[in-house]
């Protein structure tokens, strides 16, 4: 194994497998206050942090990259009272880079016959992000809608893959 001062940063075990315990990386859920979105962008914020190496992620909504490189970043959302005859609806990772948006919904009535509730948002992305760059998930509707407390559909993870 390969040391960084008391810690081992890189492990290779008897059958070959390499592990980094150190690399940057997060894993947080929602399970406790929904959160009203109503024509604005609002930041998820997350109760129940999973793991957090080297303590990265600031308890709420967002993760600071420690170090420049490309991060995997996979969030999802769940969202309740999407209106049938509604207007946009959308997510965002949000980096200090650029914002990736994705489930878009320019007219709710195009896809959703009925308000729908238990809609489920997400995205993956690689994201370029230097030192100090910051990382959110966030959700937009242009009337008023719910992120639920859900703790399986909504959650935003992250990891310094190089």
């Amino acid at each position: 194994s390969m040391s960084n001062g008391d810690n081992d940063a890189v492990i290779i075990d008897s059958t070959g497998a390499v592990t980094k315990p150190l690399q940057p990386g997060f894993s947080v859920t929602k399970s406790t206050s929904s959160q009203s979105v109503n024509a604005a962008y609002v930041n998820v914020t997350f109760n129940n942090e999973i793991w957090d190496t080297n303590a990265d992620w600031d308890g709420t909504s967002t993760f600071t990259a420690p170090v420049t490189g490309k991060y995997l970043l996979t969030g999802a959302m769940r969202i309740d009272s999407i209106l049938s005859q509604g207007g946009s609806v959308f997510g965002r990772i949000g980096t200090s880079n650029r914002q990736y948006l994705f489930g878009t919904v320019t007219d709710a009535d195009d896809v959703f016959n009925a308000t729908t509730t238990n809609y489920q948002f997400q995205q993956s992305v690689v994201a370029d992000m230097d030192a100090s760059d910051t990382a959110t998930l966030a959700f937009f509707s242009n009337f008023a809608t719910t992120i639920y407390n859900d703790a399986e559909r909504t959650y935003f993870q992250g990891y310094l893959l190089g």
